[in-house]
């Protein structure tokens, strides 16, 4: 994998080199001062809590600066007494949180921050100075710049320090101090950290032909919590290894995968890499790598990675009304067609935004990869949509994202049903059933799916009729049960009326089973229906007359439950600002 993705970001690094990663990278929040070689404070700045960044040239160099000067991560800080709390990696820098220095009960005195700053100094001296290392960096050490650096962070200290209770109203999170020396300079001796902590440990370290080689840190947490990831029958433990200056690059690429955030991202395969990954797979290649990004204490981690080849979004689908729902326009009083209408054409990626709308209440797409002991129930989700999201997420998303188009079909056979029943809950229900029906259409192709409208006409001409007629099939008949019952459980006199009848109706599967059940809803509200309303008597006597063995259709019962019911009077309904 991870030598897949340095193909084409290695060419990019090597033309522009920390340039094309620092241009993207943001300071974090906190005071930033510069000190100049003659030993001035000579500026700061303050970057606040979602500020947007004023890039001049202030900013550009302490944004280079700070970009190189980070250490890797907490258990590879330089040593300090107390330990841990300086977060800078080289003597030109020297990184701090605020609530360390002041204002709370963590924080030290003044005394103790010198000795601290003192013991920074003598570990990067004495504990970074392996010769093999050394032979790698160009140009030499500056003995001059570094007791410069070390004085002023020791014996002239308290400078900083009033600056920093000066200022402790306007910034939070870190102090951070830079000495205005070239940027080579930060840069040689931020390797001189690096190549000593680069690795995951140096315990895993070895020698070949006078290269250093060990296990890259980048995405891999071999240690004593993680055993398993040890080689057990090999004489080398690691799983893989490689080179110092491979292991740097792909520290490198990680910094660019941190600044690209969070999600799917789509890298090409070869070709140099922009300054940002794309959130859209492109259309004008053929192979693209794929990359699931989290973070993790601050580390850019890979959830998920894949080579997406020859990959299509065009899609004709598009969601229709099959209930001919309508929604009362207030402005104009009268009530509406529905229509489902997109900005975005002939793509999959109406129907994904359509499922996670209609059928997930807009909580799909957020949730593909999150945690699922953080899915909570609520008023979004039910505890069996969480329960079919998790079933589901990662069949869909090989649908819209790695064109596995088999997964449409098999998600709406196993799941669609459930989730229009779920919908009674926290959606419209009319909504969740018309993208079901959709997406069943779309994936018959040519053999289409059964015309609501058409069995409803049937219907209603055996409700009009003067003579006995009959259902044609099970469609017809499903379709009138679902119309029957939406009708009988309306007769309920109860102030606070729900669906949760609909799924006794749903439960049974034979016709005589569900006739059975609406014989029962019938006695308990017949009081209230009519004994001459004769398009009533028509339909329950059609109903009843069915063959008995036969299987109900649950689609077609769900949508004569949730389309205008036939039984009442019929409004009039306004499309495309004409008369139906």
């Amino acid at each position: 994998m991870i030598d897949n993705l340095l193909e084409a970001f290695k060419k990019s690094y090597e033309e522009y080199g920390d340039d094309f990663i620092s241009d993207q990278h943001k300071l974090d929040e906190g005071l930033y001062i510069k000190i100049s070689p003659e030993g001035i404070i000579e500026s700061h700045i303050i970057r606040k809590d979602n500020e947007n960044d004023s890039v001049d040239e202030i900013y550009k160099w302490f944004q280079k600066r700070d970009f190189i000067s980070k250490y890797l991560e907490s258990n590879k800080a330089v040593p300090t007494k107390p330990i841990k709390l300086v977060h800078s990696n080289n003597y030109l820098s020297w990184f701090v949180k605020k609530d360390t220095l002041i204002d709370t009960e963590k924080s030290l005195d003044l005394k103790t921050i010198i000795d601290m700053n003192e013991s920074y100094y003598d570990s990067l001296l004495n504990k970074f100075n392996n010769n093999e290392v050394i032979s790698l960096l160009e140009g030499d050490f500056s003995n001059e710049k570094f007791d410069f650096c070390k004085h002023f962070l020791v014996n002239r200290f308290e400078e900083i320090y009033q600056l920093i209770i000066e200022n402790k109203e306007n910034y939070t999170f870190y102090v951070k101090v830079f000495f205005d020396f070239d940027i080579n300079i930060y840069q040689r001796e931020s390797k001189r950290y690096l190549y000593h902590k680069i690795f995951n440990s140096d315990k895993y370290n070895i020698e070949v032909d006078s290269k250093i080689y060990g296990l890259s840190n980048f995405n891999m947490g071999l240690n004593s919590k993680k055993p398993y990831l040890e080689h057990k029958t090999m004489k080398r433990k690691t799983p893989f290894m490689v080179s110092l200056e491979k292991a740097l690059l792909i520290y490198k690429y990680s910094l660019y995968l941190k600044n690209n955030g969070y999600g799917v991202k789509f890298q090409h395969t070869s070709e140099k890499l922009k300054h940002n990954l794309d959130k859209e797979i492109m259309k004008s290649y053929d192979c693209q790598n794929m990359l699931i990004l989290s973070q993790d204490n601050g580390n850019s981690i890979i959830d998920d990675y894949d080579i997406i080849s020859n990959y299509d979004e065009y899609s004709l689908y598009s969601t229709k009304n099959h209930l001919e729902y309508v929604f009362h326009d207030k402005e104009s009083n009268r009530d509406i067609l529905k229509s489902y209408t997109s900005n975005t054409t002939n793509s999959k990626k109406i129907l994904e935004d359509d499922i996670n709308k209609f059928l997930f209440n807009l909580q799909l797409k957020s949730n593909y990869y999150k945690n699922a002991k953080d899915i909570k129930p609520s008023k979004f989700l039910s505890k069996s949509q969480i329960e079919i999201l998790l079933q589901s997420r990662n069949m869909l998303f090989d649908y819209f994202y790695k064109g596995i188009d088999s997964n449409l079909k098999l998600f709406i056979d196993k799941f669609g049903l459930t989730l229009v029943l779920e919908s009674f809950e926290t959606m419209k229900e009319e909504d969740s059933f018309n993208v079901y029906y959709s997406i069943k259409n779309y994936c018959k192709g040519e053999d289409k799916v059964s015309d609501i409208k058409e069995y409803k006409k049937r219907i209603k001409e055996i409700v009009e009729s003067e003579n006995d007629e009959y259902f044609a099939n099970e469609n017809e008949y499903s379709l009138a049960a679902g119309q029957l019952a939406y009708y009988i459980l309306s007769c309920s006199n109860s102030n606070k009326k729900n669906h949760d009848a609909i799924q006794s109706f749903i439960n049974r599967k034979t016709v005589g089973q569900l006739n059975d059940e609406i014989i029962y809803w019938f006695n308990r509200y017949a009081h209230d229906i009519g004994r001459n309303f004769r398009r009533f008597n028509r339909l329950y006597a059609a109903i009843l007359a069915y063959d008995k063995s036969k299987i109900k259709m649950d689609d077609m019962f769900l949508a004569g439950y949730l389309s205008n019911n036939i039984l009442y009077e019929k409004k009039e309904v306004i499309e495309n600002g004409e008369e139906k």
